[in-house]
């Protein structure tokens, strides 16, 4: 089940976040996204209570961004990704948002499989943007 993030589950997408990520947000930014539900979006996938994953978008006129997609490690291949993203995308939809940006690593080809097959293209690319690793930047128009 995918459901609106609540202050209750900051320390679970922390520990989630913190394994998933060479970085992550701390616990405040991760209380600010959720709060600020007027601009950010933040929503978490569950199974049997179970946190498995979740998306946090940001948008602003016909305009948004997917600022993170995380998924447990043990329920990654099983289609949690794409489930998020999905309802993400649509949910951005119905915002009125015609263009969605996100930024990855160039490393990390799954995510990048998983963008492209939903219809993401790559925009530009900055180097060293994560350290020594490029940053890939994508875009998608014509959301609907």
């Amino acid at each position: 089940m995918i459901r609106k993030a609540t202050l209750k589950d900051t320390e679970s997408i922390f520990t989630l976040s913190s394994n998933a990520l060479d970085s992550t947000f701390n616990q405040d930014f991760i209380n600010d996204y959720i709060i600020i539900d007027n601009i950010y979006h933040f929503f978490v996938l569950e199974e049997n209570t179970n946190l498995l994953g979740f998306i946090i978008l940001w948008e602003s006129d016909k305009y948004g961004q997917i600022i993170d997609l995380v998924v447990t490690e043990e329920q990654r291949s099983k289609g949690y990704g794409k489930q998020l993203l999905t309802y993400g995308l649509d949910y951005l939809a119905t915002l009125g948002v015609k263009t969605v940006t996100l930024e990855v690593k160039a490393t990390n080809l799954v995510a990048i499989k998983l963008y492209e097959l939903a219809g993401f293209r790559l925009d530009h690319t900055k180097k060293n943007y994560y350290g020594d690793t490029d940053g890939l930047f994508y875009l998608k128009e014509d959301l609907k």
